[in-house]
């Protein structure tokens, strides 16, 4: 190469490298630094580095990437986007290509073995794409002009603009008095309502940022955390009796203002009337941003967004002081006394939310959240059933008077997944897909797909999330906890091994490490590693009867039925004094009394575990999801030698998109199973039941060598 060409490369490899974190950073920038055409640019390149210049630019940024990750001192994700790729899997993907290995193993490689054959084209930006086409858009309006000197002018309307623009509004700050500061919240909030219904607007809710109201992080890195191109902040000042609201539509890329606006009303009428004067500056807030981001609204939009606001101040205060025990209640395990009085306090403030305007859309909504999400999971599974139909009509409410409230249409995708209409969820997809695809949606998908029993995906957006969410940001026990068992059942031992250590040093919970650890041996270790953990639990409190239940399930599988026995009895006791009786479905105490001679009262667990798996699965409760009460109706008709029903159920779980290896393991070894275990049938309906279950897991274990994680 001759010198000339050197220092041509190494000029435009510097700039490219200087320009790095700016994921905009295209062909045309690196043109204009290099003071030549793109054309021109494009030529000298091709015919020194025989690659496009998008190319050129991809290799630049891979390149460091590869030495940021040998230094060891950045996460893959922070790699990606210093890098100036704005997706952390878009990223994995080229570096994968062009390097032959997962970005996560980088600093296990010596040397890159480059496979030229797969150097990526470096997709545009979003920005870019939208440059692009507003350029192509007035080149055509031009030609079309000329036409119309020559020929003929028609006027024409200009069509709706595809493009996305996505804007995250960042927590008011309330300088009007502390009377005043749910107002300066929800001014926030119904800016976001309203910009959520323009068609190209996606919304991060001013309800869902709330983490970043004190944060000390600068404009750029709350927009890539949140994945938008646009934050909006404000500030309300109350003087006299007049309102003002200052706001501010910053560029996440370049960090400068599109908009800075000072808006004022009066205050000096009733309290209703003063509310709709707050709520016409909204309006006026969100014409000017559709203004400034040329969104074209089409006439529909223009009425939906001078609809007169009918809220009550009264029922406004009811519903924020509802949204903060709801905040509350999330701050708490779910299944504390403290975090149940703290829902109810919610329900019942948004009864009177609503008692005072029946029209309140927001309220009926969180509502609907409480019935469909929360309530279920204190109750039995013919309560739960009821309240997800009570939920229901309170969502179909909601949506009556604000049909394009995107945090219904979610909820009602939950309440149809839950009621096992899979055809109905998936009908709300293309709504509730609408949005900005940022950690607090990864979240969501996770919980989709959980209801679902999709193991593969569930994961999947686990580590999605885990890629995109803030640095800093702690995660919630309860995602840790799932993630634990997806790893578990699909066969990644150490994977979940490494996680229950990482719970543990974060949430301090020893009790439910030693419960994880458990199961864990149940899986991949010695029964008599879990009996003793379910021993050390038994002294634990609350643990006690759940202590007491698993160390049945061991001694039976070990066929050690008078030991199984003895713990058995005491487990009732303990039952009796607390509940007054003995439930009857526990089939494995039933199992325990029959192979003890106690046929009568192994009977009674027996019924009453058949009717109760029975009601699962006609109320697609989540053990029904799961297909467990499926198991267990095959457990129970096995134990009973009823083959054919035993075979029946198992067919049934073929349907999962998920086979556990509980599963598995229990087909293989549970004595349970004795009667049926050498059938021609029961041993086909196993091995395509264990095929199901490899395919998934060599599925994951790919997944993980793409997310740049061992599978091991």
């Amino acid at each position: 190469m001759k010198s000339s060409e050197q220092q041509f490369l190494k000029r435009a490899t510097e700039i490219t490298e200087a320009n790095l974190h700016n994921e905009q950073f295209g062909v045309s920038d690196l043109a204009r630094e290099m003071g030549m055409s793109r054309t021109t640019l494009h030529r000298k390149i091709i015919l020194i580095n025989k690659n496009s210049v998008s190319k050129f630019i991809c290799l630049v940024r891979l390149k460091k990437a590869l030495e940021l990750l040998k230094q060891n001192t950045t996460t893959v994700s922070e790699t990606a986007y210093e890098c100036g790729f704005h997706s952390v899997t878009y990223f994995t993907k080229c570096f994968h290509d062009y390097f032959g290995y997962p970005p996560g193993e980088a600093k296990n490689h010596e040397t890159s073995e480059i496979i030229e054959a797969k150097v990526p084209e470096l997709k545009p930006a979003r920005k870019k794409r939208w440059v692009q086409l507003a350029v192509a858009a007035v080149v055509f309006v031009v030609i079309v002009g000329i036409s119309g000197e020559v020929f003929f002018f028609r006027p024409f309307e200009k069509g709706k603009d595809s493009t996305e623009n996505t804007i995250a509004i960042l927590p008011f700050i309330n300088d009007s008095g502390e009377e005043f500061a749910p107002f300066t919240a929800w001014m926030g909030i119904e800016i976001g309502n309203k910009l959520s219904k323009i068609e190209n607007m996606l919304v991060v809710p001013q309800s869902t940022t709330e983490a970043y109201r004190d944060s000390k992080k600068s404009n750029h890195d709350i927009a890539r955390e949140l994945m938008v191109d646009h934050l909006l902040r404000g500030r309300t000042i109350k003087t006299g009796n007049k309102i003002l609201l200052n706001v501010e539509l910053l560029d996440a890329k370049t960090g400068q203002s599109n908009l800075t606006e000072m808006y004022e009303r009066n205050l000096d009428e009733t309290e209703d009337a003063d509310l709709n004067r707050i709520f016409e500056i909204c309006g006026d807030v969100v014409f000017q941003i559709s203004e400034t981001l040329q969104t074209n609204l089409t006439p529909d939009e223009k009425e939906e967004l001078t609809k007169k606001n009918p809220k009550n101040m009264a029922a406004l205060r009811a519903y924020q002081q509802a949204k903060h025990h709801g905040g509350l209640s999330s701050l708490n395990d779910p299944r504390t006394k403290t975090a149940v009085e703290e829902f109810m306090k919610a329900k019942k403030l948004c009864e009177d939310a609503i008692k005072i305007d029946s029209t309140f859309a927001d309220a009926h909504v969180m509502l609907g959240h409480i019935y469909i999400n929360i309530l279920p999971f204190y109750a039995d599974i013919y309560l739960a059933d009821k309240y997800l139909d009570t939920g229901k009509i309170y969502i179909n409410k909601a949506l009556r008077f604000d049909s394009k409230n995107i945090t219904a249409a979610i909820y009602l995708r939950q309440y149809y997944i839950q009621k096992g209409m899979l055809e109905e969820a998936d009908k709300l997809l293309p709504v509730t897909e609408n949005r900005v695809k940022n950690y607090l949606y990864y979240v969501e998908k996770h919980n989709d797909f959980k209801e679902l029993n999709d193991l593969y995906h569930a994961l999947e957006a686990f580590l999605s999330f885990m890629e995109t969410k803030p640095p800093d940001m702690p995660i919630q026990d309860y995602l840790t906890n799932r993630a634990f068992y997806h790893y578990l059942s699909t066969g990644f031992p150490i994977r979940a091994s490494e996680l229950n250590e990482e719970i543990l040093k974060s949430v301090h919970d020893t009790s439910r490490y030693m419960a994880r650890k458990a199961d864990w041996e149940t899986d991949y270790g010695s029964r008599d590693s879990a009996l003793m953990i379910y021993k050390r639990l038994y002294n634990k409190g609350n643990w006690r009867i759940t202590s007491l239940y698993f160390a049945v399930q061991c001694y039976n599988y070990q066929k050690k039925y008078a030991m199984a026995l003895d713990t058995m009895q005491k487990l009732e006791e303990i039952v009796l004094l607390a509940m007054g009786s003995i439930p009857p479905d526990f089939f494995v105490g039933g199992y325990t009394y029959l192979k003890n001679g106690m046929k009568e009262k192994a009977d009674y667990h027996f019924k009453g575990s058949i009717k109760h798996a029975e009601d699962q699965i006609k109320l697609n409760s989540i053990n029904a999801r799961r297909y467990i009460s499926h198991f267990n109706l095959a457990l129970i008709y096995a134990i009973l030698n009823d083959k054919q029903k035993s075979f029946q159920y198992l067919e049934m779980i073929k349907k999962s998109p998920s086979i556990t290896l509980n599963f598995i393991n229990d087909l293989k070894t549970n004595p349970m199973f004795d009667n049926v275990r050498s059938e021609p049938e029961f041993q086909k309906i196993a091995r395509e039941l264990e095929k199901k279950y490899l395919e998934e897991h060599e599925k994951i274990k790919k997944l993980l060598i793409r997310k740049g994680l061992e599978p091991a």
